[in-house]
């Protein structure tokens, strides 16, 4: 790979929206992967990538509704129903 798809962490924080010094501690704590060359931080395209899919989650979606049975909670009516639905 070549010197020139290398991202600084200047490159990173622009792409990610986050400051540097977030970009720093990302790499320091080993939840960025990059490479330090003398004093300098790079990170590959993929790692970068990798680390921004890391963090996402899932909207979960809305599971059945459960029946409404009349009565107080708790009751075996109720419980028939949800077993019932299910």
């Amino acid at each position: 790979m070549s010197g020139a798809e290398l991202m600084t962490v200047a490159e990173v924080a622009r792409r990610s929206r986050f400051s540097t010094k977030t970009v720093l501690r990302a790499l320091q704590a080993g939840e960025l992967v990059g490479s330090k060359v003398r004093s300098r931080w790079v990170v590959w395209p993929e790692d970068f990538a990798a680390w921004i899919d890391a963090g996402r989650q899932r909207t979960p979606r809305p599971g059945p509704s459960l029946p409404e049975a009349s009565g107080p909670s708790g009751s075996s009516e109720r419980l028939l129903a949800i077993e019932r639905a299910a």
